[in-house]
C-alpha cells in the first residue's frame, strides 16, 4: 500500500463520522418524538368530596360531643363535705359501672349509687360500684355502720372537680379531663392521692367528682 491511497481511506473515515453524525440526530429526533407517560391526576371532583366528608364527620362529631364536655374545662374547687358513708355493691370494669348508672338513672337523693374510683392511687381500671348516703354532719363515731364492704369518709376537706353530664360519653370524657386534673392539683398542693368519689347527677345534668383531701 503506498501513499496514494491515504485519500481514500481519509474519505472512508469521513463517510463514517458523517454516518455517526447522522444516526445520532435520527435517535434524538426519536426522543423527542417519544410521547411521554404522565403520572395519573386524581380527580379533582373525587378528591373534594373526600375532603368535605371529613370536614362534615368532624363537624357532626364536634356537635355531638361538645354538649358532653369535649371543650369544656372542668371546674376545681375546695369544699368542706360528709360525712358519707359507701356501700360496696360490686366490682366492675369502669364502662360497665358507667352504663350501669346510666341504666339505674341515679337521680341524687338521699342515697343514690355512685363510682368509688381509685385511678389515681393505684391506677387500676376496676372500680367499685357502691351506694352512698350523706350522714349527720353531728355525727362523729360510727360503729353500727361499719362492716367489711362499708367505707365512711368523716367530714372534712374535699377537692370537688364538676362537669357535664348530658349523655354517654359524658363520664368518658370526665374521666379523661377531670382526673388528669385531679391529679395535678394534688401534687401542686403536695397532697397524698386518694380515691374518687364519682356522683353521676341526672337531675343537675352534673357530675361531681370528691377526693378527700390527705396532707403529707
Amino acid at each position: 500500500m503506498g501513499w496514494f491511497h491515504v485519500p481514500f481511506r481519509l474519505i472512508l473515515q469521513i463517510r463514517r463520522i458523517r454516518m455517526m453524525v447522522r444516526n445520532i440526530g435520527v435517535r434524538n429526533r426519536q426522543r423527542g418524538t417519544r410521547p411521554r407517560i404522565r403520572a395519573p391526576r386524581e380527580n379533582p371532583t373525587m378528591f373534594g368530596r373526600i375532603v368535605a366528608t371529613i370536614i362534615l364527620i368532624i363537624t357532626l362529631a364536634l356537635l355531638y360531643l361538645a354538649p358532653q364536655g369535649l371543650l369544656t374545662k372542668p371546674i376545681l374547687e375546695e369544699t368542706v363535705a360528709g360525712p358519707i358513708l359507701m356501700q360496696t355493691l360490686e366490682t366492675l370494669d369502669e364502662g360497665l359501672a358507667y352504663r350501669r348508672i346510666q341504666d339505674d338513672g341515679a337521680v341524687i337523693d338521699a342515697e343514690s349509687l355512685a363510682v368509688y374510683n381509685d385511678r389515681i392511687v393505684d391506677g387500676d381500671a376496676t372500680v367499685n360500684l357502691v351506694r352512698f348516703t350523706t350522714l349527720d354532719t353531728t355525727m362523729t363515731e360510727f360503729p353500727h355502720l361499719a362492716g367489711q364492704d362499708s367505707e365512711i369518709w368523716p367530714r372534712g376537706e374535699f377537692l370537688v372537680a364538676k362537669f357535664p353530664y348530658r349523655g354517654n360519653w359524658s363520664p368518658r370524657l370526665g374521666k379523661w379531663k377531670v382526673y388528669k386534673g385531679l391529679g395535678n392539683e394534688a401534687r401542686a398542693r403536695g397532697l397524698l392521692p386518694a380515691p374518687v368519689l364519682e356522683i353521676h347527677d341526672a337531675t343537675a345534668e352534673e357530675i361531681r367528682y370528691l377526693m378527700p383531701v390527705k396532707k403529707q
